[in-house]
């Protein structure tokens, strides 16, 4: 059996122990994922990039790329609260949710929120997203954040990426 990290391979062996009610003796291998280095690579300037997104320039864009569903993924109404008291002390941060999100309700609390605190300045929400093109939203920002906290996101491959391009990665652990 291979599996993509050490995490996934305790789940595994869990999951094996539980379900036979014996030791796990499987040979189970990690291996982790790749990045593709050719696409997820880091530009000598995102000015470019930050205009063709309609981002500001004079922000430190914060880039959460993630989907939007709070009951399989992360919970982004948490990351926006915390942004909203960062930007008491941090003007120049600007978060930049791009995700897609089928749960309509949740999309429309998080966007009434956004309004009601008068931060559209400062957090955009982005649904329309161009999976050919992911190392582009990546190359415009400034910090990569994942903050999954689902116990299914064992290893992601979005933070290596925005590494790849270069970006300081803030995660959950």
């Amino acid at each position: 059996l291979i599996v993509p990290s050490e995490s996934s391979k305790r789940i595994c062996q869990a999951w094996i122990e539980d379900w036979t009610q014996k030791p796990c003796h499987l040979s189970i291998r990690t291996v982790p994922f790749g990045v593709d280095t050719s696409k997820f690579k880091p530009v000598s300037s995102n000015l470019a990039l930050k205009k063709r997104f309609n981002l500001p320039a004079d922000k430190t864009v914060v880039l959460s790329l993630a989907r939007l569903n709070p009951k399989t993924k992360t919970d982004i109404f948490v990351t926006i609260q915390n942004f909203s008291h960062l930007l008491d002390t941090q003007s120049g941060a600007y978060l930049w949710i791009v995700g897609e999100s089928t749960n309509k309700d949740y999309l429309k609390f998080l966007t009434d929120y956004i309004k009601d605190k008068h931060l559209e300045d400062s957090i955009r929400i982005d649904t329309s997203v161009d999976h050919n093109a992911i190392e582009t939203y990546m190359q415009a920002a400034d910090i990569f954040l994942s903050m999954s906290d689902h116990f299914s996101e064992n290893f992601g491959v979005a933070p290596i990426e925005g590494m790849s391009c270069g970006l300081p990665v803030i995660l959950t652990d």
